[in-house]
């Protein structure tokens, strides 16, 4: 009983974040002057994560069925939908592996372009400063 359970959690979790993930892409997706290069990545982590949130859900339907069936009677049945199941697993920590590597990439990518802007920045500001300090001095 409590992995029928378990396993309706599961699989309303994922498709919870299934539903999740199509709403952040449709306001995503409909931000205006969007570089096509991080659109694209956003396509791409979009794709991943509902692949995995599917996959979650199927994974608990699978759990739901594994435990109606009679395994006393049907072994090969049973033991086939357990093998199902840690394929999936494999297949979702692989894919959130993966999704937590990109993401990584992106952001240091990022930081370090802002670290830069910061610079350029500063060093303006600084610019502006002696401009101002010279056009003090001189009245």
């Amino acid at each position: 009983m409590a992995f029928l359970i378990v396993g309706i959690v599961v699989a309303l979790l994922g498709l919870g974040l299934v539903i999740t993930h199509i709403r952040v892409w449709q306001r995503e997706s409909a931000v205006p002057n969007v570089d096509k290069t991080e659109l694209r990545s956003q396509r791409w982590q979009y794709r991943r994560r509902v692949t995995t949130s599917s996959l979650m859900a199927v994974v608990g339907g699978l759990i739901v069925l594994g435990q109606s069936i009679d395994r006393q009677a049907h072994p090969a049945i049973y033991i086939c939908i357990w093998m199902v199941v840690i394929v999936i697993a494999m297949a979702m920590i692989l894919l959130a592996l993966i999704d937590f590597t990109v993401v990584r990439r992106r952001l240091k990518t990022r930081l370090v372009v802002l670290e830069a802007k910061k610079k350029m920045l500063e060093k303006e500001a600084r610019l502006l400063r002696q401009q101002q300090d010279g056009n003090h001095e001189l009245n």
